[in-house]
């Protein structure tokens, strides 16, 4: 079975946002790993007939060579309560594949945490949905070695809004807030936190 990507397009006040990142990326998937290099606009795809309301809503929109399904959904926002490191130091997820098994697979198995952020030789990557950042009391900062160039922090970066920095385990401490950074969601919802080495857990509150 071959795999599927799919593009997750914030829709606020009945307009797409980030919609070129968006395009760059599933330009990028498809050249690089299906080999084709004829762009499918997502301008083109998106119905916004389907939008009932100026809210928050969700496109989801799955693909290969072919577009398989486009879907829209009011967005909820989750809020983690608990987020354990988890040190694995080969976990990849450079494309943002449908199948999402590996990261599920690991957060089954967390019995003290309700969400899990991948480390890699003792620095900090991407938590299972998002990219991330931290607040020192004055700038935010985002792990340089992340797993997927997401969207939102791509455009932070580029606004120079958030800055990259390698975050360790052992450099959690110097950090007041979390936020975590998808098209969904930002620096505008964000976290205090305590974090526990012994147990390797971050409590969000």
């Amino acid at each position: 079975m071959k795999n599927t990507y799919f593009e997750t397009i914030c829709i606020k006040n009945r307009t797409p946002l980030l919609l070129a990142f968006h395009q760059k990326r599933m330009d990028k998937t498809r050249q690089e790993c299906l080999n084709l290099h004829n762009a499918i606009p997502l301008d083109e795809l998106i119905q916004l007939d389907e939008i009932t309301d100026n809210s928050f809503w969700k496109c989801r929109i799955t693909y290969s060579d072919v577009i398989h399904k486009i879907e829209y959904e009011k967005y909820e926002i989750k809020h983690p309560k608990t987020i354990k490191l988890i040190e694995q130091a080969d976990f990849q997820y450079p494309y943002k594949y449908s199948d999402r098994s590996a990261f599920e697979t690991i957060l089954q198995n967390q019995k003290d945490a309700d969400e899990i952020i991948i480390c890699k030789k003792g620095l900090l990557t991407d938590s299972s949905y998002a990219n991330f950042a931290f607040f020192d009391g004055r700038d935010w900062f985002t792990p340089k070695l992340h797993l997927l160039d997401g969207v939102k922090r791509k455009c932070l970066l580029q606004n120079k809004i958030i800055h990259e920095t390698d975050i360790s385990i052992n450099n959690i401490s110097f950090f007041q807030k979390i936020a975590f950074l998808n098209a969904m969601r930002g620096l505008s919802t964000s976290y205090n936190f305590t974090f526990d080495p012994t147990q390797q857990l971050l409590h969000l509150f």
